[in-house]
């Protein structure tokens, strides 16, 4: 019963996201006046430099996977670990890369939902400018590193 109101939470967090990123596409309602015009609403951002953006962080994201998260670390132990077996290729790479997102998205998933609850939520109440929740969410995660860095010295 919990997995299930988190699958429904995952979801409706995905339609919010598409629903954000789409927001600029969608036509204006209807003016009963002028029936026949067709108008595309933007909500301050011009489309193309949406668009850019977008396609920039989609260019940038396996990078930032890379950079943010532990998925490197659980790959370099993957590798000992295969080492230290004597196996040059039994578990595939493909294998221990998704063994590695995998375990990454378990790491990760506090700090995922504290900044849920920390800037996503007080943004989509209005509570929140845009630059505001970027720095809430930022804080917390930051403050996350800095734990995990601190177990390790």
């Amino acid at each position: 019963m919990d997995t299930d109101r988190e699958w429904s939470s995952i979801w409706q967090r995905l339609l919010w996201w598409q629903g954000r990123l789409l927001s600029p596409f969608r036509p204006a309602p209807r003016n009963k006046a002028r029936s026949s015009s067709f108008r595309i609403e933007c909500s301050g951002d011009s489309t193309s430099i949406t668009i850019i953006v977008l396609l920039t962080l989609l260019t940038l994201l396996p990078a930032l996977l890379m950079s943010v998260t532990p998925l490197v670390r659980i790959l370099v132990i993957f590798h000992f670990l295969r080492q230290a077996l004597g196996t040059q290729t039994a578990p595939t790479n493909q294998t221990l890369i998704g063994l590695g997102l995998f375990l990454t998205y378990f790491i990760m998933q506090p700090v995922g939902l504290a900044i849920h609850q920390q800037a996503v939520v007080p943004f989509e109440n209005g509570r929140m400018t845009t630059l505001q929740a970027l720095d809430a969410g930022a804080v917390r995660y930051a403050s996350s590193c800095w734990n995990t860095l601190a177990k390790k010295i």
